[in-house]
């Protein structure tokens, strides 16, 4: 099978782990079912937009479709074979006959990730100024954040352990013995990166999905696309291992408010 951003050897999320993510979903499901029974709490609300909301709005989508496009632009700069490969030695070799190259790919990865990161954390804070669902609000704000941290740990990985494993191999053509241990721990934060930003969006569906800001078919994409994710993801689901596909509901979801707020 194709590896996508996870070369080397097939990994799988510890039980541990997708028994937290599992209850977290559960959890997640369970309130948004209780404010279906109360419509007082989920129906969508009467809001009353101000300069000062608009504003924050405008350039929280601004800043959310500005960090995907960045994001994309890293994820589509060649080459490409690294990010198909599942060869180990052939992934090594790539990264080591181009430098430059994998500077500038997770150059627009972390300025991806930040700059959407600062979109989401203000949208969040302007989502609960409007009325939104506090509790689901703090947990797509605190998801993303926290996701990150672990996305800029991968990301130093990559550019400190990765690029001296390639050098080493392509001076002796052997890979080095700690490579594949400090591999599983680059997928390990990874995947709790990946887990958690298909938490946020999730939840940023249901916040989304009460105010009515966006046409509710935005609101279910992002409600359905954050919980497939974390699903897919643990079960390993092609369609949503590659981090660029946290950004498209992302980046749907910045156009929409661009178009539908004045």
């Amino acid at each position: 099978m194709v590896c996508i951003f996870l070369p080397g050897r097939s990994f799988i999320i510890p039980v541990v782990i997708k028994i937290i993510f599992l209850f977290n979903l559960f959890f997640i499901v369970n309130h948004i079912n209780f404010n279906a029974i109360n419509p007082s709490t989920f129906n969508e609300k009467p809001i009353k937009m101000t300069a000062e909301n608009i504003y924050l709005l405008r350039w929280s989508a601004i800043l959310i479709l500005t960090g995907g496009i960045l994001f994309w632009i890293g994820a589509g700069w060649p080459p490409y074979k690294q990010w198909m490969t599942a060869d180990t030695k052939e992934y090594l070799s790539i990264i080591s006959s181009h430098k430059t190259a994998w500077y500038i790919i997770h150059g627009f990865f972390v300025l991806g990730v930040v700059v959407s990161l600062l979109g989401l954390q203000n949208l969040s804070n302007t989502l609960m100024l409007l009325g939104g669902n506090k509790l689901l609000s703090s947990i797509l704000s605190t998801g993303y954040i926290v996701g990150s941290v672990f996305w800029l740990l991968n990301i130093a990985f990559r550019l400190t352990v990765t690029l001296w494993a390639g050098q080493q191999f392509a001076t002796s053509q052997q890979i080095p013995e700690s490579f594949q241990t400090w591999m599983d721990w680059s997928n390990l934060i990874f995947a709790i990166y990946m887990v958690l930003a298909y938490v946020s969006i999730a939840c940023l569906g249901f916040v989304f999905k009460e105010l009515a800001i966006i046409p509710a078919w935005g609101s279910w994409f992002c409600i359905i696309f954050g919980l497939s994710g974390i699903i897919g993801y643990m079960i390993q689901f092609p369609l949503f291992a590659p981090p660029l596909m946290i950004h498209l509901p992302m980046m749907i979801l910045g156009i929409l408010i661009l178009i539908k707020i004045p």
